[in-house]
């Protein structure tokens, strides 16, 4: 993994958190149901994406599943090749 994408990745992951929560605050929500709101949709998230991708990857795929799925399966091939370490 490439430690910039990582950053990028989080970055956003952080500026949509933190405008989520603006914005219940100004839609009139309590402190109380800003953060129930925002890790219930956190969670949702989480369970959407972790899901969605053996559905993206089961089909032709976009070039971006199936390059990760090629360096996975390349990453497999190189652990499953290499002696087990032995003490």
């Amino acid at each position: 993994m490439d430690a910039l994408h990582a950053v990028s990745v989080m970055t956003a992951g952080v500026l949509k958190f933190f405008f989520s929560a603006i914005l219940s605050y100004r839609l009139g929500n309590s402190y109380l149901e800003t953060v129930l709101l925002t890790g219930t949709g956190g969670c949702i998230g989480t369970l959407v994406f972790t899901w969605a991708e053996p559905a993206c990857w089961s089909g032709s795929g976009c070039a971006m599943c199936a390059n990760a799925r090629s360096q996975s399966r390349a990453a497999n091939n190189r652990n499953a090749s290499s002696p087990a370490p032995t003490e």
